[in-house]
């Protein structure tokens, strides 16, 4: 036990009084589940999060730094044995030289194993390799009723699903085995591309996304009129050995990580309208004036913003939310209606990235199905004085077939969940049969009611 702290989300918008445990080995993960206290226990990883899903108010936090181990490791069959804490910027450390990579790598390499499994994250290249728990192996998962399982999606697959995407409340991720792709060189050949406005966005994806591995979208939050949603493509492509130029022959598998990030103290807020109106018309004329193919390390195509020093303290002590969303295919108008809406309440995006998301996993609770999803990031007090615009995105995203990304949110109303996800009743009765005491919780669980225990605090 550390002591009793205030934690905060890595968005800084949000926080809990809790006592932290950093458990050491799986007995004093049990004794912890045995012993959770009134308000129960919440599993925390590296704290990457947008959202409260490893906050627990007047609770236990159990963090998995004690746990980042590579347990074994098949070099023959790419696949990889690892503890739940360990980070997937210290994985690709140990695989990328040696020739592998995740086939699906996350936004930041400062989430964990562990906690890339609980969200079911996805990369830049859904529609290609799909969402992380479609390359686990199998996993060693404690549970509060039914001791420890071993999972995977061919053992206990039930149980496997209903934990990829479950947001931690099935149970402890003790360790999970993974199968990488084969690289031949850590270097990818990227591009950008620049877009007029959100349907020269769109129609240059779609383009781009049959030879690209990687495409994403950056777009200006604060163009209005002609110019909505314009932006920036970038793609990138696994370079092979002989297209390396002569320069990078020597170290054709090299990799620099970002390395650790320092919480900044958070002082006043940098992150105002004009400094970002006068960013996102560099950034556009930059992606203009650039020529060709780039290349880059994984780390820097994949993970830009890790090599900035704790960003969010740019937005001042109340920090920021992120409100991403999915809509299928033919629903475009919705990305579109979201930063018309945004601008007329003066509620900016500081930063808008568009990807395109391919077939969904089985799992009741992950986020990702065909379409996009958009991901804004909104400046907490501008986004809670444009909480009903918000409100009303909520009600056209859900018309159009659409969902929030959990993992991400500060403020859904707990009565949208069961529309967005409508196979919660499912993954609810799963959850509630391996922990029928409710041992696992957090102020998400709680506030969108997930496991049906809590009446959740925001109807429609």
């Amino acid at each position: 036990m550390t002591g009793t702290s205030t934690i905060t989300t890595f968005a800084r918008s949000m926080s809990s009084r809790s006592a932290l445990v950093q458990p050491s080995d799986e007995e004093h993960w049990l004794r912890l589940l045995d012993h959770p206290g009134p308000r129960g226990v919440t599993v925390r990883g590296a704290g990457a999060g947008y959202s409260d899903a490893a906050l627990n108010s007047g609770g236990t936090i159990a963090t998995t730094h004690g746990n980042h181990r590579i347990r074994a490791w098949d070099d023959r069959a790419g696949v990889v044995d690892v503890d739940a804490g360990l980070s997937v910027a210290d994985l690709c450390a140990f695989t990328v030289p040696r020739g592998w990579l995740l086939p699906v790598v996350p936004g930041t390499g400062r989430v964990t194993i562990g906690g890339a499994l609980a969200a079911d994250v996805h990369g830049k290249n859904h529609p290609r390799r799909g969402s992380l728990a479609q390359h686990v192996v199998g996993a060693r998962l404690l549970t509060p009723g039914a001791g420890v399982l071993q999972i995977g999606p061919d053992r206990e697959s039930d149980v496997f699903w209903a934990t990829a995407g479950g947001l931690g409340l099935t149970g402890v991720v003790l360790a999970t085995q993974l199968r990488l792709a084969r690289i031949s060189t850590s270097w990818l050949a990227t591009e950008e591309h620049t877009c007029a406005d959100l349907d020269d966005v769109l129609a240059t994806m779609r383009a781009c996304e049959p030879s690209h591995e990687y495409v994403v979208a950056w777009l200006d939050g604060l163009a209005t009129g002609a110019a909505t949603g314009r932006g920036v493509v970038s793609t990138a492509v696994h370079l092979t050995a002989d297209e390396l130029p002569a320069s990078l022959i020597g170290r054709p598998l090299a990799f620099r990580s970002a390395g650790p990030s320092a919480p900044l103290p958070a002082g006043p807020r940098l992150i105002r309208t004009p400094v970002m109106r006068a960013a996102n018309a560099a950034r556009f004329a930059a992606a203009r004036r650039a020529r060709g193919v780039r290349l880059k390390g994984i780390t820097a195509a994949l993970h830009p913003l890790d090599a900035t020093l704790d960003w969010t303290a740019a937005y001042g002590r109340r920090g920021l939310i992120q409100y991403q969303f999915s809509v299928p295919d033919g629903q475009e108008q919705v990305l579109e209606a979201a930063l018309v809406a945004l601008s007329a309440a003066r509620c900016w995006p500081t930063l808008a990235v568009l990807k395109r998301l391919g077939d969904a996993a089985p799992g009741p609770l992950s986020f990702p199905s065909p379409g996009w999803t958009l991901a804004l990031d909104l400046p907490t007090a501008a986004a809670t004085a444009a909480a009903s615009v918000l409100d009303r995105l909520d009600d056209l995203v859900l018309a159009a077939g659409g969902r929030v990304y959990l993992v991400k949110d500060s403020r859904l109303r707990s009565c949208m969940v069961p529309a967005m996800y409508p196979r919660l009743d499912e993954w609810r009765r799963l959850r509630n049969a391996l922990d029928p005491s409710g041992v696992l919780t957090s102020d998400l669980d709680r506030r969108l009611d997930l496991s049906g225990r809590h009446g959740g605090d925001r109807q429609c």
